[in-house]
């Protein structure tokens, strides 16, 4: 079975930040053989990140879209990362920080 490593997008103003390019990118360096599973979380406006998150190397994404999660909450947002963690299993978690 391929190996999966999950990649979470950060999402600000309706736009992927440059973090989550980079984060794709490191996996692609370090581990060229695994299935990489892209994350959006929060209010996301149409399936145009998704698709720039498979442009950039990923090979399919998992959008969790609500407008209550429009706004950044740790709790919930955590509590969605652990779900999909556990749904899918990865091997790996990659994502960017920024504080804006």
């Amino acid at each position: 079975m391929k190996e999966k490593m999950l990649v979470v997008g950060e999402i600000k103003n309706n736009a992927l930040r440059h973090v989550t390019f980079e984060a794709i990118a490191a996996v692609l360096a370090t581990n060229t053989n695994a299935e990489i599973v892209g994350l959006l979380i929060g209010e996301i406006p149409s399936d145009t990140l998704a698709k720039e998150m498979i442009f950039y190397g990923a090979d399919r994404v998992i959008c969790v879209s609500d407008p209550k999660l429009s706004h950044y909450h740790s709790e919930t947002y955590g509590d969605i990362l652990l779900k999909i963690i556990q749904k899918i299993n990865p091997t790996g978690i990659a994502f960017g920080h920024t504080t804006r």
